[in-house]
């Protein structure tokens, strides 16, 4: 009964967001068959945004529908990281890993320390620059969510910052897929990395990264895409949570008087564990490839697996520009936007640099 209960409540939203992607795919086929040229210029997974964002913004999207589209956005994407763990062999996922530590160290420094000088520069709350400062260096509105409570932020505060991260996200989930490719002339491993660095949240990495390859459709010798580097990257930048967040939550205190408090924090609470099942997913693949390489029906299953997964991270793309609402930019005026925007400058300017120079 209670099963029942919750896929009636979670159905609306979900059913939407399907029809919002299936209409994103159908609209894509349909383009590039009139439209060759608009190949790499138009992927699913952005007409999958700006049609969320858009049905979002015209119409008023009743109350029922809103569980299921926090579910996709959740629940669902977790399920396609998951499963996109078959692409990579363990012994890749950490090879990719090791080298993304120093670029995620580095990038994470910077932001933190230019979103908090930008913060005193343009005089916004301490508890506001804190929020800004996790959400554009680790994980984006996870990483808002997990460190609100600890620096007291009252619900305004975290929906500016919320609403901050996710235009600065999904602009960059707009241009960066164009960027890498055109403008900066990145390579496949040098723009994964690149894209796992400088755009916040795990979804819109996820989501620059399958446009990425379904724009330009580049990859390495032993096939490994630009989304597998960004969301390895990615990943190992949201583990980077346990040590961020303590440390901001420590400097809030020192600045408004209040070190002598006990932090209620329960780090277990914000290890994102779906990086476990990203990791379980790789060795399944480095199992199959030594079992089964032979074997044809591999080769399909993971094929198979793999469309599931690209899937399922569309269906959470469609959610996000359903849930988007660009209103509670309003509140607190322009100054919080630009220090998310600066910080995010920063992030970029910093990742390219040292994969240009030193990535190779």
């Amino acid at each position: 009964m209670l099963i029942n209960e919750r896929l009636h409540r979670l159905f609306p939203g979900v059913f939407l967001a399907l029809a919002v992607t299936s209409a994103s795919v159908a609209a894509g086929a349909v383009l590039h068959a009139m439209l060759p040229g608009t190949k790499n210029i138009i992927s699913p997974t952005l007409l999958a945004i700006v049609f969320g964002c858009f049905l979002r913004s015209v119409f008023t999207i009743p109350s029922r529908f809103h569980p299921g589209i926090t579910w996709g956005i959740k629940t669902v994407l977790r399920a396609g990281i998951v499963l996109m763990g078959i692409r990579l062999s363990i012994i890749s996922i950490f090879k990719i890993g090791t080298f993304a530590i120093g670029l995620v160290t580095l990038c994470i420094i910077v932001a933190v320390a230019v979103a908090i000088s930008i913060a005193r520069w343009t005089g916004i709350s301490n508890r506001l620059a804190v929020l800004i400062a996790a959400g554009t260096s680790i994980c984006g509105v996870s990483a808002i969510l997990s460190v609100a409570p600890a620096v007291e932020a009252d619900e305004e505060e975290v929906s500016y910052a919320v609403a901050i991260i996710t235009l600065v996200g999904l602009t960059a989930t707009l241009v960066y897929p164009y960027l890498v490719e055109m403008v900066l002339g990145l390579g496949v491993i040098q723009a994964g990395y690149f894209i796992g660095t400088s755009v916040h949240d795990t979804s819109q990495v996820t989501a620059t990264g399958l446009m990425y390859n379904q724009l330009w459709n580049h990859a390495t010798e032993a096939g490994v895409t630009g989304l597998d580097i960004a969301l390895t990257t990615k990943l190992v930048r949201n583990t980077f949570m346990i040590f961020v967040i303590p440390f901001m939550t420590v400097w809030f205190r020192l600045k408004t008087a209040k070190a002598a408090e006990k932090t209620k924090m329960n780090l277990l609470s914000v290890l994102p564990l779906f990086v476990a099942g990203y990791l379980g997913m790789g060795l399944i693949r480095t199992l199959g490839d030594l079992l089964f390489t032979q074997h044809p029906l591999w080769a399909e299953a993971q094929h198979l697996v793999t469309s599931v997964s690209s899937w399922l991270i569309m269906i959470a793309v469609a959610s996000i520009g359903l849930s988007t609402d660009f209103g509670k930019l309003r509140l607190r005026g322009v100054r919080p936007l630009l220090t998310g925007i600066f910080t995010s400058m920063a992030i970029g300017m910093i990742s390219f640099v040292f994969l240009r120079f030193w990535g190779s």
